[in-house]
């Protein structure tokens, strides 16, 4: 893929513009512009994706903290439930 050059890259852009003539916009400056404008917000959403992903990374040691309290809350309470915890009334996770 190193040696792919620009006009290399044009020429199989006007074969595939003419042979998607009837289906594709006409290449010139209108469709340009909303070509860019298009990729810009496309960035911008990568960018978005990026950031969001940094940011949950960074939450993730507060994340296991609060996956494992509350894992080791469900194992107590299982650990201490009996049989009449399953009648509907005693039977609650969301108390502690």
């Amino acid at each position: 893929m190193g040696d792919f050059t620009i006009e290399e890259m044009l020429a199989m852009q006007q074969a595939l513009q003419e042979k998607h003539k009837d289906k594709w916009e006409l290449i010139g400056p209108e469709a340009g512009k909303h070509k860019l404008l298009w990729m810009l917000g496309e960035v911008g959403e990568v960018i978005d994706r990026r950031r969001t992903m940094a940011r949950m990374l960074a939450a993730l040691p507060d994340m296991d903290t609060e996956m494992r309290r509350l894992a080791n809350g469900t194992i107590a309470k299982l650990e201490r439930m009996t049989d009449a915890d399953f009648d509907g009334q005693r039977f609650d996770f969301a108390g502690e």
